[in-house]
């Protein structure tokens, strides 16, 4: 399951703590969070202490993936 979040403010630990739920609801295997953020340090140690199956594209990776969608081939 992937949830997109445009914003300056980092993600809080409501998101991730949402998003988990939606992978147990969708008995997903993991989650994903792109953002032009990134996850707020009380997220990060949620999702560490409680071991969510959740990772994180920050900007700097959304910037990677289109560099490498404009490649030729």
């Amino acid at each position: 399951i992937i949830q997109c979040k445009r914003q300056k403010a980092d993600i809080s630990k409501v998101v991730v703590k949402s998003l988990y739920a939606d992978i147990v609801d969708e008995k997903a295997g993991s989650g994903l969070v792109v953002t032009t953020s990134r996850l707020s340090p009380g997220a990060q140690a949620v999702c560490n202490a409680r071991k969510y199956p959740i990772k994180t594209a920050d900007r700097a990776t959304v910037r990677q993936w289109v560099g490498e969608m404009r490649k030729p081939g």
